[in-house]
């Protein structure tokens, strides 16, 4: 799916740089129509990208999957979100046969909306 370009008001793109997970449909002109999980450039009012972000009609919203402009939302992007977040669990002593953890916790790993629980070999989604 292609990336659709969004330019941002200044106040949302405050928003942006301060970190937040999320930016409002009602803060942002042209996301009428756009579909679930389309992959969106946040522009500046200047036109520079601030990060890139998914849209989530059903909630109104864009969550914002980096503070960076990706190229693709691919198999690559994630397993590496996945890696990073079990090499974290791994360090924190975690990840062991029996364990019961949250693998994935969504805006924490960069995968707002997404939460993963292991307990031993099963995954919870």
């Amino acid at each position: 799916m292609p990336f659709f370009s969004i330019a941002l008001a200044r106040a949302a793109a405050r928003r942006v740089l301060a970190g937040h997970p999320a930016l409002d449909f009602a803060e942002l002109a042209g996301t009428q129509g756009l579909e679930p999980g389309r992959p969106l450039r946040l522009l500046s009012p200047e036109q520079e990208v601030l990060g890139t972000g998914i849209a989530d009609p059903e909630n109104e919203c864009v969550r914002i999957v980096a503070r960076e402009e990706l190229h693709a939302l691919d198999v690559r992007f994630f397993r590496a979100r996945v890696r990073a977040a079990l090499a974290l669990r791994s360090r924190l002593g975690l990840v062991e046969p029996e364990a019961a953890f949250r693998l994935l916790h969504g805006d924490g790993e960069g995968l707002p909306g997404l939460s993963v629980d292991l307990y031993g070999t099963f995954a919870l989604v």
